[in-house]
């Protein structure tokens, strides 16, 4: 990262953390994709509720949000979907929706989650 903050014409860089997970909603695993929250890059513009503060709180995209019936206040558990044990990706299994959020991070018709989670997780 310091070696892009370097690159003349950059204007500010910042790694990111990304998982790719599991979560149940109703009788089908929905695959979602997990980042870490930014400051100043690719950034989340919260259109409901609040952004996370907690480790076991997270936001979603808001589109994604209505295309699969999640809500503000809803419990999510994630899943590996393979032989990987979460704990060896994640420190926390489950948390709560308290924000709907959209972002630059990721162009899509139908959009994917994007569930921000505090760099604590």
């Amino acid at each position: 990262v310091k070696a892009v903050r370097g690159v003349q014409g950059v204007l500010a860089a910042e790694g990111v953390y990304s998982a790719d997970m599991l979560v149940r909603q109703g009788d089908a695993d929905v695959a979602v994709r997990l980042y870490s929250n930014t400051e100043a890059v690719n950034t989340y513009m919260v259109l409901e509720g609040r952004m996370p503060k907690e480790r076991t709180e997270c936001a979603m995209d808001q589109r994604f949000m209505e295309n699969y019936g999640f809500s503000l206040g809803d419990t999510i558990t994630f899943q590996t979907g393979t032989d990987t044990e979460l704990s060896e990706i994640l420190n926390v299994d489950t948390v709560t929706v308290v924000g709907a959020v959209t972002t630059g991070r990721y162009c899509s018709r139908e959009s994917t989650m994007s569930c921000p989670i505090p760099a604590s997780a």
